[in-house]
């Protein structure tokens, strides 16, 4: 993993995180703060560029920053 690329991850593990304990108002928090910080990064797009062992736990990645 590139460096640049870290904190990215990083923070979309957060919002999976948020979203998994259910606080949703910090995890569109931190959606935004995520997007005002990488306007250029879509969470989705970055998330496929991740090699999982089971698809089925990039999908559910994706479904938890969605």
């Amino acid at each position: 993993m590139k460096a640049g690329k870290k904190q990215p991850l990083v923070r979309a593990a957060k919002i999976a995180s948020l979203e998994a304990l259910n606080q949703s108002k910090e995890k569109e928090a931190e959606l935004k703060k995520f997007a005002d910080a990488y306007p250029e990064i879509v969470l989705g797009e970055e998330i496929n560029k991740l090699h999982f062992q089971d698809a089925s736990a990039k999908q559910a990645l994706k479904d938890l920053v969605a």
